[in-house]
């Protein structure tokens, strides 16, 4: 699933312009029909609500520059790419199929944390139950601050951190994962269940169409913008004193990925990755003209 575009090694460019305010431009909604409807010129799918004007290089409304080539290079099964200001959408490929989602779910995770109202300072030791799959970087025994947990988990996607962060709330696992899926409904991630909080699961599933709305959402939440924005984070144990660098699993924010100057900052977003379900990645950029997508 990828809810915004990967640039990486593609240097595709997006032409980003004021839409046309044409309630009779609306073109037929594509996807599965008991999950869309038109409304004011626009489509409600499943999650994402887009305007769903025709797009071309003739009219004065966002479109892509180069879609057949973009297509070409795009590997995802699934993809929705969104003028965030317009709401156009500028590219569907599947939206509306429900995939496993990897380390995306851990957006949905923290929205969660923050609605405990949670206690930065509180100090957390990491234990065995916390796991050892995917990225670690924590051990057994460390001593951390709830506020490390929360930017380990979403940089560097550590998924010890991610459980030790639930586990300060004082709710079960299973407690949690309820309240994930009910904040998801209250979100209208209509077509998203989760079961844990990392996304180790290939329980955890979304659409394109539900992972843009909920990376919309996250992304209003300072905590989270802020920190799904950086490109490392140091913290210090506190059982050791120890200062530990992590970097971010985001190849954007951290060089790796040769963009050419489409993008010229990255304001948010959060990879993911098991094998059900591939490569997966959701994010919001500004471009030189300071349109977002």
């Amino acid at each position: 699933i990828m809810a915004l575009p990967w640039w990486a090694g593609h240097k595709i460019e997006f032409a980003m312009r004021a839409p046309v305010a044409n309630e009779n431009a609306a073109e037929a909604a594509v996807g599965k029909a008991e999950t869309q409807k038109t409304h004011a010129g626009g489509v409600i799918s499943a999650g994402f609500p887009y305007n769903s004007f025709p797009v071309s290089p003739e009219r004065d409304t966002p479109h892509l520059i180069g879609p057949s080539l973009f297509q070409k290079n795009l590997s995802a099964q699934s993809a929705l790419v969104v003028d965030t200001e317009s709401n156009v959408a500028l590219y569907k490929k599947n939206i509306d199929e429900v995939r496993p989602i990897g380390s995306i779910t851990k957006l949905i995770t923290v929205l969660t944390v923050l609605d405990t109202h949670p206690d930065w300072n509180k100090e957390i030791t990491i234990i065995n139950e916390d796991g050892f799959q995917g990225p670690t970087v924590l051990k057994i025994g460390d001593k951390v601050s709830v506020a490390d947990l929360f930017h380990i988990g979403l940089i560097a996607s550590a998924n010890n951190a991610i459980n030790a962060l639930v586990r300060s709330t004082g709710l079960t696992r299973v407690e949690f994962a309820d309240r994930m899926n009910k904040k998801a409904e209250e979100l209208g991630l209509l077509s998203s269940r989760f079961v844990e909080p990392t996304g180790l699961d290939k329980g955890n599933q979304s659409t394109a169409s539900d992972i843009a709305r909920l990376l919309r959402l996250a992304l209003l939440q300072n905590d989270i913008q802020s920190i799904t924005s950086m490109s490392s984070y140091k913290f210090r144990t506190r059982n050791t004193n120890i200062m530990h660098t992590v970097k971010s699993t985001d190849m954007l924010l951290s060089g790796q990925a040769d963009v050419g100057s489409a993008i010229a900052r990255v304001v948010g977003g959060k990879t993911g990755f098991i094998d059900e379900a591939g490569y997966c990645f959701a994010m919001e950029v500004e471009g030189k003209n300071k349109k977002h997508i």
